[in-house]
């Protein structure tokens, strides 16, 4: 048989799990007053906001955003393996040569 390679087994040093399970939510506080205006930044107690970040809200689709979704599968059937940008000018293209008119009804749609 092969010779074994020589494994040594390390054993992980000591941790206390007692201090390293309680928690540090003592050393936190919360200062109404920080709210208000900006403490300074020498300051020398520390502030963890816990407030959730506001949801971003999408932008409404325009005009041409419908207009180019709902005419996207027709291009790409077209012209097949087309990069997303090459199919974008094509229908870009569509829409300028599109008469104000039915423009206008996709603005209404966009509305």
């Amino acid at each position: 048989p092969p010779p074994r390679a020589s494994i040594s087994k390390k054993r992980a040093a000591s941790i206390d799990t007692e201090e390293a399970n309680r928690p540090k939510i003592e050393s936190l506080s919360l200062n109404p007053s920080s709210v208000a205006s900006p403490r300074p930044l020498d300051s020398s107690r520390d502030f963890i906001c816990l407030c959730t970040p506001a949801p971003k809200v999408p932008r409404p689709r325009n005009a041409f955003i419908l207009y180019r979704q709902h005419h996207q599968a027709q291009v790409v059937q077209q012209n097949p393996g087309l990069a997303n940008p090459e199919i974008s000018k094509i229908i870009g293209e569509q829409w300028r040569d599109e008469p104000e008119e039915r423009k206008n009804q996709w603005k209404l749609l966009a509305e």
